[in-house]
């Protein structure tokens, strides 16, 4: 489209029309930026993202390293099968679906897997916190303990009134005079020690209750063949929080027995 223009030059004489080509700007409609979204793989993702945020939200986010220790008599073959619910995240040595774990367990404490093709010792994480022991542990064949660590997808976790408001300063102290009270052997003290005041280190004060016996059976069931003479099972939950509660009334703890077949069972939560 063509469009003439008059332009005044210094004097009359140089009155000129001026011919100016115009190009008619078309509005376009408001584009969003590309973020790399693919429909429906981007949906997809986002859909699951959310289901992921609304579990931990509503069942009280990870269980973190429940390590099961077996004391038979005598040299035992165990299987152990976790509830279904259980969305594994690590498992050390490797566990089987339908199967679980099939292990040759020691009176002192040593566990030998005895389907070790399933677990790719390569693969284990040695620098990862609370994976340091697993590569030599898995190519020995040699292990203390058998690891997990997942989320419970059907259950949320058991609440307490009862427990302590504790400071992130006095937490190895606290933890320790509750291990000792319970019953908890020297290596398991140490490990759990290792393992929970590093985890919390991360706020200056927490609430801290425990779960024991039915209140775990109940959360996480566990099924053991065979059975073990005794069974403890120690779950630590820990909130941080700002102030301290003056009227939280301390909780009462079990001892752990120690007779015959025993299986000690450490693990919790920070909520």
């Amino acid at each position: 489209m063509k469009k003439r223009i008059y332009s005044k030059g210094k004097n009359l004489a140089s009155k000129r029309f001026v011919e100016v080509k115009i190009t008619p700007q078309i509005k376009q409609p408001h584009q969003k930026p590309n973020s790399g979204c693919i429909i429906p793989g981007c949906m997809l993702s986002i859909f699951l993202g959310f289901i992921i945020i609304v579990i931990l939200q509503t069942f009280g986010g990870q269980i973190k390293k429940p390590a099961i220790y077996l004391y038979p008599e005598q040299e035992t073959n165990i299987n152990i099968k976790l509830d279904n619910k259980i969305k594994l995240e690590i498992d050390i040595p490797k566990y089987v679906q339908l199967k679980g774990w099939n292990v040759k367990a020691y009176p002192n404490g040593k566990i030998v897997d005895l389907q070790p093709e399933y677990t790719n010792c390569d693969k284990l994480n040695s620098t990862q916190f609370g994976l340091e022991y697993a590569k030599s542990a898995c190519k020995n064949n040699d292990y203390p303990y058998v690891y997990w660590d997942g989320i419970q997808t059907a259950k949320p976790i058991p609440t307490k009134n009862q427990g302590w408001i504790v400071d992130k300063k006095d937490l190895p102290d606290f933890l320790a005079e509750k291990l000792e009270y319970v019953g908890f052997n020297k290596a398991e003290k140490e490990e759990f020690l290792r393992y929970w005041t590093k985890k919390l280190s991360n706020n200056d004060k927490y609430f801290i209750y425990f779960l024991q016996g039915k209140d775990v059976d109940d959360y996480l069931p566990m099924q053991v063949t065979p059975k073990p003479d005794s069974i403890n099972r120690f779950y630590i939950l820990a909130k941080p929080v700002n102030s301290t509660k003056a009227d939280l009334q301390p909780q009462k703890l079990d001892k752990f027995k120690r007779k015959g077949f025993t299986l000690v069972e450490w693990g919790g939560s920070v909520l």
